[in-house]
């Protein structure tokens, strides 16, 4: 009598560890939002822009998240220059002392929806800056 109630609690908890383990290896898969992954491939009408994340843990995640929902492809400036698949997005990141980011070219609108994410800290379109004095 023991046995078959044993037999039938052991089948139910391994069903429920398999639908648990399903669920969550699913949720991982669509970490990607939802929005941002619409907009990711630039059409030719992007602008260059500056992306400046908070912190060095936040340009981690989000280095991350450019390699795997927007098969984009991101490196240092020195070996940038040297990728030679220009079908995907393009990145060039850098990193200085606490200042985290990366640069390329993105829709506006991708830009948009991107400063909305919490790991973001401002973005800026790239250009020359100019100075006109210097303060010793």
């Amino acid at each position: 009598m023991v046995a078959p109630r044993f037999t039938k609690i052991f089948s139910i908890a391994v069903i429920v560890t398999f639908l648990l383990s399903s669920v969550e290896s699913a949720k991982n898969e669509t970490d990607c939002p939802k929005t941002l992954s619409i907009n990711a491939k630039s059409d030719g009408k992007g602008k260059k822009v500056i992306v400046v994340f908070k912190d060095e843990q936040a340009a981690k995640r989000q280095h991350e998240l450019f390699k795997n929902c927007f098969d984009a492809e991101i490196d240092s400036f020195e070996k940038i220059k040297s990728l030679s698949n220009k079908g995907k997005p393009t990145f060039a990141s850098f990193g200085i002392v606490n200042l985290f980011g990366l640069t390329g070219e993105m829709t506006l609108q991708f830009a948009k929806e991107l400063e909305k994410m919490d790991d973001v800290d401002y973005i800026e379109e790239d250009g020359i800056v100019k100075t006109q004095y210097v303060i010793p």
